[in-house]
């Protein structure tokens, strides 16, 4: 008996010998390196692949397979040493309801936790997933290139695909409209596709910046400094939110400090504060950013030049999690309901594949405001 684990399943197969007079078979000696197939064994016995696996999936008598083949096949099998397939084997199982799931960045803590629950949630409703990864990091500028992302490496019997990308990513189009003339439902989280039959699940950036600056605004800043990524979206958008609320509360424009493309992420964001603070502008009362590593390398460079959060600034992080617990003091975060977002993505493709759902439709998720020490008092107080 071979016990294997495919899906959170545990799928048995065991080989029962069939007792009767036969001649032995003769075996060929094949190669180490060869693997033993279904057409393997066929070829060793003389019959047809279909009849193998009609033995194999204990169907001999019910396509009248006669006895003696049926212990010739089982000969074979053992002195071939044979071991099927069963990733395959459930591959084939359960080509109606496979799902394959493509994250730009695992390292991504957010990305990390919309692609979970995605999965979670497609379990639930009965579906199989498979994680495709791609390890390019967002500031190579490269996309998803992942080679089983492929039109011709997907497997066979996928029915609907979801790409989960939280960083300013191009994607070829292209590899989604090849998906989709396939007849493969796609779903994107935190990326907008320029296609109709693409359905989305995005967050309103715009308004997650828009909380964050009207919310140090209110506590007092009036210099504010905000730290960027590429000025592309998503980031163009939170740094829209930003401005806006900024000019809302009648404040000076503040000063967009936009990290240079291909450097580290944390590094950019020490590197950013130090080249503005080099050049003489008045020194910030208030700092947000996108990214809780360029956040806290920035913070870094400001202590360093004797200003220290909270007390001389505020802070509020985008997209920093529970990141910001455990930094001092503990960081004001705006994001995303990447859990809620992940299960939401998962019912809009399963409802699209099913048919309760046309394509092309979108969800917007508002990110949340989580107040900590980096901003809890008024500046002065």
């Amino acid at each position: 008996m071979t016990i294997n684990r495919f899906s959170n399943q545990v799928v048995l197969w065991v080989q029962f010998p069939v007792v009767c007079q036969c001649t032995e078979v003769q075996i060929k000696t094949e190669s180490a390196q060869a693997p033993v197939t279904l057409k393997t064994i066929a070829r060793e016995v003389g019959v047809s692949i279909a009849t193998v696996s009609a033995v194999l999936n204990g169907k001999a008598r019910e396509r009248r397979i006669t006895r003696e083949t049926e212990s010739r096949i089982q000969i074979a099998i053992r002195q071939l040493n044979y071991k099927p397939n069963f990733f395959a084997t459930q591959l084939k199982q359960t080509a109606s309801k496979l799902l394959v799931l493509c994250m730009q960045n695992i390292r991504d803590m957010h990305s990390s936790i919309t692609g979970e629950s995605f999965a979670k949630q497609a379990e639930k409703r009965g579906y199989h997933v498979l994680l495709s990864t791609s390890l390019s990091h967002e500031r190579d500028g490269a996309g998803l290139h992942d080679p089983t992302l492929s039109q011709t490496d997907i497997p066979g019997g996928v029915t609907g695909m979801a790409v989960v990308s939280h960083a300013a990513q191009e994607i070829p189009l292209q590899r989604l409209q090849a998906w989709l003339k396939r007849g493969i439902e796609v779903v994107a989280v935190e990326h907008r596709f320029d296609d109709p039959r693409v359905s989305h699940v995005l967050t309103n950036e715009f308004h997650g910046g828009y909380v964050a600056c009207k919310h140090i605004c209110e506590q007092g800043a009036r210099n504010i400094w905000i730290l960027a990524g590429h000025q592309r979206p998503p980031f163009s958008y939170t740094v829209g939110g930003y401005l806006a609320a900024a000019q809302e509360a009648g404040v000076s424009q503040p000063q967009v400090l936009w990290s240079e493309q291909n450097a580290p992420w944390a590094d950019a964001g020490y590197q950013a504060i130090k080249r503005a603070l080099a050049d003489g502008r008045p020194r910030p009362d208030g700092l947000l950013g996108v990214g809780g590593r360029l956040v806290m390398a920035g913070i870094h460079a400001l202590v360093e030049h004797g200003l220290m959060p909270r007390q001389d600034f505020l802070v509020v992080s985008y997209h920093s999690g529970d990141l910001g617990l455990y930094f001092n003091p503990p960081l004001s975060t705006v994001d995303p309901p990447t859990e809620d977002a992940g299960r939401a993505a998962a019912d809009l493709l399963i409802d699209t594949i099913e048919g309760k759902r046309l394509r092309g439709q979108t969800l917007y998720f508002e990110p949340e405001l989580t107040i900590r020490d980096s901003s809890n008092q008024r500046l002065g107080s």
